[in-house]
């Protein structure tokens, strides 16, 4: 039965091809991006994994509009082992290549793996598996290297063994991390000039900074072109965060509400983040019951304040998409690649108030109804902010994995 379904997978892939023969390989591309075709012999319905985010799809499956360069795959599927680790391909660009596992059966045990507050991000060997509470069936024995992940937590390093039939069940509890958490929010549009290369800027410091040090929010705004499709896709909430910090030009950016003198120089992003992360927060911000479903996304956002948060203060939950990519330029700069872009707020733009003396505790429920439109890797970020002098006094965020 298995045979006959990958059979007739293989078959639609095969069509596709056939249907969109405009390229040397039979497969429409994105401008400058390839394919990969993953696919497991001797079982299919397995994760794939690439560059260890889990793509949420299965093999056999098409992983289209690939950036071109060193990709790392992996897959997962209960009970089974891969006969390799992993297979890196060198994608070029309107290429596509094609990655064989072989899954052999595997002694397996059971990993279930809790922690208190819940909804930390959890990876075994490197690879996002989902949230706690969570529990892995039929994971083949081996040893396991765990990390746990939670904005404003002091993550959890550890390293399991499972042998067959074994049923292990792991309890962790976090630690609040106090350390300043530092967000950046930027102003871009598709026909400005300068902003891919405030863009690539930003883009450089997330990954030298990383998550546990600094967020990205970008914003797109309605001049040069109003035709933006990413300010159109959020206008209201675009507009807002326009009216709140009234940017004269863009690009525009800011580190904790502070502006960035010069969006062009990215010493200018640094001396702000470095000053910022040295700062003490008045509050934490961590989130609990992430859901998700194909239409919605549902959590709850804790704030813990550690000194008094007088009124004029305001929170801002913004969904974000990790990554957007254009089959050609939506815009007159050339660019088709942009990254942290604004999905939607909530409630609105207006944000919820926020007053609280210390240790208080504030829970706030929220959700986000998705877009068709949408892709798959998506963030929540929260952070609290002062509407007078615009500084921001804490941010967190939490991952939603795939669907």
């Amino acid at each position: 039965m298995l045979f006959r379904v990958r059979l007739f997978i293989l078959g639609i892939v095969a069509l596709l091809m056939g249907i969109t023969c405009t390229t040397k390989d039979g497969i429409e591309f994105e401008e400058g991006k390839g394919s990969i075709l993953v696919v497991s012999q001797n079982a299919d319905s397995a994760r794939i994994f690439l560059n260890y985010h889990d793509t949420g799809q299965r093999t056999p499956a098409l992983l289209q509009n690939v950036t071109p360069g060193r990709q790392v795959l992996h897959l997962f599927l209960n009970t089974f082992k891969s006969s390799v680790d992993s297979i890196v391909v060198f994608l070029e660009e309107d290429q596509t290549d094609t990655a064989t596992f072989t899954l052999v059966p595997s002694p397996s045990g059971d990993l279930t793996i809790n922690s208190t507050p819940d909804s930390a991000r959890i990876l075994l060997n490197k690879l996002e598996f989902g949230f706690t509470p969570l529990t892995v069936d039929g994971l083949p024995e081996g040893v396991y290297f765990l990390q746990l992940l939670k904005s404003n937590f002091d993550m959890i390093l550890d390293t399991l063994e499972i042998v067959a039939n074994d049923e292990v069940i792991l309890n962790y509890r976090l630690q609040e991390d106090l350390r300043r958490f530092v967000i950046l929010e930027h102003f871009s549009n598709t026909s400005c000039p300068p902003c891919p290369q405030s863009d690539a800027i930003i883009d450089d410091l997330a990954g030298d900074y990383g998550a546990v040090q600094l967020v990205v929010l970008a914003y797109h705004a309605n001049f040069p072109s109003p035709s933006d499709p990413m300010y159109l896709s959020a206008k209201p909430d675009n507009d807002s965060r326009l009216q709140f910090y009234l940017p004269p030009s863009i690009p525009r950016a800011f580190v904790d509400g502070r502006l960035v003198q010069d969006p062009l120089s990215e010493q200018s992003y640094r001396n702000l983040i470095d000053s910022q992360l040295q700062q003490d927060t008045a509050l934490t911000i961590s989130f609990t019951q992430l859901n998700r479903s194909y239409t919605l996304i549902q959590g709850k956002l804790e704030l813990k304040a550690l000194q008094s948060i007088a009124a004029g203060h305001q929170l801002q939950i913004a969904l974000i998409e990790d990554e957007i990519d254009y089959p050609s330029p939506p815009g007159t700069n050339g660019q088709t690649h942009f990254e942290a872009v604004l999905r939607a707020l909530y409630p609105d733009g207006a944000g919820i108030p926020v007053t609280m003396t210390p240790q208080q505790i504030l829970r706030v429920d929220f959700s986000f109804i998705l877009k068709s439109e949408w892709g798959e890797d998506l963030t929540v970020l929260a952070f609290v902010q002062n509407l007078s002098d615009k500084s921001i006094l804490q941010s967190g965020w939490t991952r939603y994995p795939p669907f």
